[in-house]
C-alpha cells in the first residue's frame, strides 16, 4: 500500500469511528465490507473513490490525503469538518478488528466496528498480526465477574482449537458464546459457564458444536 492510501486509510477510519459504519456506507452510497477493507489496507484507495466519497460526505476535496495531526505551531483546537472531530496521531494508531455477534445480539451489530490501539496489540502480541483475531462484545452474564455486559473482547481466530484452559468462543447451532473450557484427563474438553461452573457439559457431547478461538483480552470502561 502506498503512503498516500495509508493516509486514506486512516482518515476512513476517522469517519467511521466518529459514526458507524453502516452511516458511512449508506452516505457515501458504498459497500460496508469495501469500506471495511479500504480502512484497513486491504483493498485499493485510488483517487477516484477518495473524491466521490469525500463529495458524499461534504468534506472538503483532497481531505483524504492529508494527515489530520497536530504540527508545532498549530493551536490547540482544530477545526472540525460535518462533525468530524480532530484525531491526534495518538488517537488514530486504531485498528478496526472484525467482529463476531454473539447469541442474543441483533444482527446489526455486524456493523459495529471495534477498534483496538496498536501499540497495545504490538506489545501484547509481537509475533502476530490484527488479522488473526476478532473481537465481540459480551452481552449476557454468563461469563461474569471475568466477563461482563458491554466488556469488548479480542478472540485469537487463528487457532480455532483448543490449546490451553481459558475462555473460548464457540459456534453452537443457537448462536456464539462465550465459556470457560478446560481439557479433562483423557484428554476431553469440559465447558462451562462462569455464572454455574458446577455445571459443566463435555464439549464432545454436543454435535455442531465448534471453536472459534481464545479470548486473549478483555477491554471496558467501567468506572470502580
Amino acid at each position: 500500500m502506498s503512503l498516500i492510501e495509508d493516509v486514506r486509510a486512516r482518515n476512513l477510519c476517522t469517519l467511521i469511528q466518529q459514526s458507524t459504519l453502516a452511516d458511512v456506507s449508506r452516505r457515501a452510497k458504498r459497500n460496508a465490507a469495501q469500506l471495511s477493507q479500504m480502512s484497513r489496507g486491504k483493498r485499493t484507495f485510488g483517487e477516484r473513490v477518495a473524491r466521490g466519497i469525500e463529495e458524499a460526505m461534504h468534506l472538503p476535496p483532497g481531505w483524504f490525503d492529508q494527515p489530520h495531526d497536530k504540527t508545532e505551531g498549530q493551536a490547540e483546537e482544530q477545526p472540525t469538518v460535518k462533525g468530524v472531530p480532530y484525531l491526534s496521531a495518538e488517537t488514530a494508531n486504531l485498528f478496526p478488528v472484525p467482529t463476531i455477534v454473539l447469541q442474543g445480539g441483533e444482527t446489526t451489530m455486524n456493523d459495529v466496528i471495534v477498534y483496538f490501539d496498536g501499540d497495545i496489540f504490538r506489545r501484547n502480541f509481537p509475533d502476530q498480526t490484527i488479522e488473526d483475531f476478532s473481537a465481540a462484545i459480551v452481552l449476557d452474564t454468563s461469563m461474569s465477574p471475568a466477563l461482563n455486559p458491554m466488556d469488548r473482547v479480542l478472540i485469537d481466530t487463528s487457532k480455532p482449537r483448543f490449546t490451553t484452559s481459558g475462555i473460548y468462543c464457540l459456534d453452537t447451532p443457537a448462536g456464539k458464546i462465550l465459556r470457560r473450557m478446560t481439557c479433562t484427563l483423557d484428554g476431553k474438553h469440559m465447558v462451562s459457564a462462569d455464572s454455574a461452573p458446577e455445571e459443566k457439559q463435555l464439549l464432545e457431547e454436543y454435535k455442531g458444536v465448534s471453536i472459534i478461538g481464545r479470548v486473549q483480552m478483555v477491554w471496558n470502561a467501567r468506572k470502580i
